[in-house]
């Protein structure tokens, strides 16, 4: 195969889009290959990476990530309540969290932002962490534009009860994607939300494409690695509600839905799609004819370096990038508590001078009359100590600094807080 690039993933595109018109007007496989001069083999590693399986509609609606992206509405400058995006109910820990894009909520900085609960359109309740506006202070510059909102704890009772937050277990924390896998973004256009009276209604939108390759990535200033662009010529899309070659709706309003990752082969995209929340949308790009959005895993980390109890949720997860596996390994190195040794001090005496020890000390009583009884005691003291996890520490008393007949030094060895005089 040539780079990858741009070029290659359109002769791609149009190799298997000439065989599928080939086979439907009658040709075999082996005849359209041989027309279109490609071997078999190159054609099965081509068609295994970018086609579509013929279930598509079935293996979306059977997923449940889709019942975890809602419409996000906010107060206009009027007072109004309108719908301006979508989010992700993402439960982590028994926490919910509204994952979003940036310059959604970036709307409810003068107002509310509201979502549907079982009753109501509600205005959201808890608190909002985002990406910081970039330099220019546009935030259509801003190539990360990701959001959360830390749902206070009630709201677990609020939700409309079709509502089903995805899971650590749906999330992609790996990096295999390759150009021309299939991605599908899912959110609300609000071209398509009606209100009447008081009652809004929307339709829940999919715009499924094949993943970019990486000249496409660099020239509109994104990373593969933080980023998920799929491409979409709207005008050429197919629905399956209206028919082939009828334009699906304008995205507005999908910024802050689901990006969802499909199986990279053909066979486990037909037989079983189990669907992963690769990424949260935020941007399309009409002219680039594609979609963008942040990959989940830099919204985990920004959530679990807020909220660091929350990592020992993702310990049952062995399949994920590096780098969020060193992240998660320093969250915890940073919150667990530093293991600290207590150590308790022993008064430690010296035969020669032990019994100068007993005319000094304020509370001679309680000690031994011999330093054999003294220093049975210490060492026993001392097992026990050690015993318990302790550190014991012999502490020299040397009776010296203390003058004849001074009653300022008890029998552990510390000075009592009381007035005396050196002897002249």
């Amino acid at each position: 195969m040539r780079p990858d690039d741009s070029q290659e993933m359109t002769r791609v595109l149009r190799i298997l889009a000439r065989a599928e018109r080939l086979m439907q007007a009658g040709a075999t496989l082996d005849d359209a290959l041989v027309k279109m001069e490609i071997s078999r083999e190159e054609f099965g590693v081509l068609f295994d990476q970018y086609a579509l399986p013929p279930n598509a509609l079935e293996g979306l609606s059977s997923s449940s990530l889709f019942d975890a992206v809602v419409p996000v509405f906010h107060d206009d400058s009027a007072g109004e309540i309108e719908h301006i995006g979508s989010g992700i109910v993402f439960d982590v820990g028994n926490e919910l969290f509204l994952l979003s894009a940036a310059h959604v909520f970036d709307s409810g900085e003068t107002g509310n932002l509201y979502i549907p609960t079982s009753g109501s359109l509600e205005a959201m309740t808890g608190t909002i962490a985002n990406t910081k506006l970039p330099p220019s202070g546009n935030r259509t510059d801003d190539r990360i534009d990701m959001a959360y909102f830390h749902l206070k704890s009630e709201w677990r009772d609020k939700l409309k009860d079709d509502v089903k937050p995805v899971s650590v277990d749906d999330l992609l924390l790996t990096d295999t994607a390759q150009t021309g896998n299939l991605h599908t973004f899912t959110g609300y256009p609000w071209r398509k939300t009606t209100k009447v009276g008081v009652v809004f209604s929307g339709d829940r939108t999919s715009y499924s494409g094949h993943l970019l390759p990486p000249d496409i990535y660099s020239r509109l200033g994104y990373s593969r690695v933080a980023n998920v662009l799929i491409r979409l010529r709207r005008n050429k899309t197919d629905s399956t509600r209206y028919g082939p070659g009828s334009p699906a709706p304008h995205p507005e309003g999908v910024s802050g839905g689901a990006v969802l990752s499909w199986p990279t082969t053909f066979l486990e995209r037909v037989e079983s799609p189990r669907l992963k929340l690769a990424a949260i949308a935020h941007t399309y790009h009409e002219r680039e004819h594609c979609m963008a959005g942040t990959r989940v895993i830099s919204c985990v980390m920004v959530i679990l370096r807020n909220n660091p109890h929350l990592v020992e949720c993702f310990d049952h997860i062995k399949d994920m990038v590096d780098e969020l596996r060193e992240f998660i390994d320093e969250v915890k190195a940073a919150t667990k508590p530093p293991k600290v040794r207590k150590a308790v001090g022993i008064a430690w005496y010296r035969k020669d001078k032990y019994k100068r020890c007993l005319r000094i000390v304020h509370d001679a009583s309680s000690l031994p009359n011999t330093f054999q009884e003294r220093q049975r005691l210490a060492k026993s003291t001392e097992a026990s100590i050690k015993s318990s996890g302790m550190k014991a520490i012999r502490v020299g008393i040397d009776p010296k600094p203390f003058p004849h007949g001074a009653k300022g030094m008890d029998s552990g060895g510390s000075i009592k807080m009381r007035e005396w005089r050196t002897a002249t």
